[in-house]
């Protein structure tokens, strides 16, 4: 399949892949094997980063955001935005904060630690659940057994050895019952993936079901997985002041947050508060990639164009740069600032 996006951890040295088969792959580059598969997304995986120096991955697949732990390979939490945004378009992890572009034109902030609370806060929730529900089981089951020994007494004494043996039998097979019905409770509420106390390795879990039982890779799954969490986000852009189509990119530039809709326009929000800051233009076709070095911010747009913003002069372009034939779909560089071209770049196009 397709790797949509990929990144790479500094420690231990993996590479983190996804794909149009809503698979994460994760690959040992010490001799290029696949090292694991996370299996939690129901939509094509299009977006990966990596955050808290590389503890956490966040995947991004149709309208959910799953948070994984780099050491253990575990899922953390889920964070799913509603039906009427649409499809996550893209995402940005930053100082904790969740940046979320939407289908809807806007995009949205959460607090990644907040997510990771109220996860905690429902597996301790689903915890005290099933101890009661243990509980009454074994109020039932001993209550049982009094009755089978009290009808043992009574049949005894009265001289109906064998009805006291049935009465008995029936007794201990209610008993039996209420026992397995007590066990197979507990497997499925306290034995919750996100019960950290009997969460079992990703590593020795059982396979998907779309992977071959022969497999040697492992997969990591949740199939007792708890509903997933819509909460509501922290803060969200001005539609007034936001794209007229989708957010294509998003990408965290010094104290500002920049996206780039399908209308052809870079909007500048205030990393903070997500107001707006101004607006950059001179694409002639929808934006597709951003890239931040520094000060400075460069777009590339389905106008074949490749254009550099500095944020910090009036957000003017400093520099277009011609030669694509085609979309420009993706940006990369190895330094942290663009040589030369300080002057602004005032030619019209």
């Amino acid at each position: 399949p397709l790797a949509l996006a990929w990144g790479f951890a500094p420690s231990p040295p993996r590479l983190y892949s996804s794909a149009a088969d809503c698979a994460v792959k994760i690959w040992d580059l010490k001799d290029n094997s696949c090292a694991a598969t996370l299996r939690e997304h129901r939509s094509p995986v299009t977006t990966l980063r990596l955050a808290s120096r590389g503890r956490l991955l966040c995947s991004a697949g149709g309208r959910r955001v799953c948070v994984w732990c780099t050491r253990s390979l575990t899922l953390l939490t889920y964070v799913k935005i509603a039906d009427s945004c649409g499809t996550i378009r893209c995402m940005e992890v930053a100082a904790g904060r969740l940046y979320v572009g939407c289908q809807d034109t806007t995009v949205k902030v959460y607090l990644v630690q907040k997510t990771l609370d109220m996860r905690r806060a429902q597996a301790a929730a689903n915890a005290v659940a099933a101890a009661a529900s243990a509980v009454a089981v074994a109020s039932v089951v001993a209550a049982a057994a009094a009755a089978a020994a009290t009808a043992t007494v009574t049949a005894t004494d009265s001289g109906s050895t064998q009805e006291a043996s049935s009465k008995h039998a029936n007794s201990h097979q209610e008993v039996n019952n209420c026992a397995k019905m007590n066990s197979n409770h507990n497997a499925k509420s306290v034995l919750s993936p996100f019960c950290t106390a009997n969460y079992s390795h990703p590593l020795a879990s059982a396979t998907h079901p779309s992977t071959p039982s022969n497999s040697s890779t492992p997969t990591s799954t949740a199939r007792d997985a708890p509903p997933d969490l819509e909460p509501e986000p922290e803060i969200v852009t001005d539609a007034a002041n936001g794209h007229c189509g989708p957010v294509n990119a998003l990408v965290v530039c010094g104290n500002y947050v920049c996206s780039a809709g399908g209308d052809g326009m870079i909007r500048v929000w205030c990393r903070e508060t997500l107001s707006s800051v101004g607006v950059l233009r001179g694409h002639r076709g929808s934006v597709l990639c951003l890239l931040a070095l520094g000060n400075l911010l460069l777009s590339g747009a389905r106008d074949n164009t490749i254009r550099v913003w500095d944020l910090d002069l009036d957000l003017m372009c400093r520099r277009t740069i011609r030669g694509h034939k085609d979309d420009v779909t993706g940006l990369s560089a190895t330094v942290a600032q663009v040589p030369g071209g300080a002057g602004v770049d005032r030619k019209k196009g």
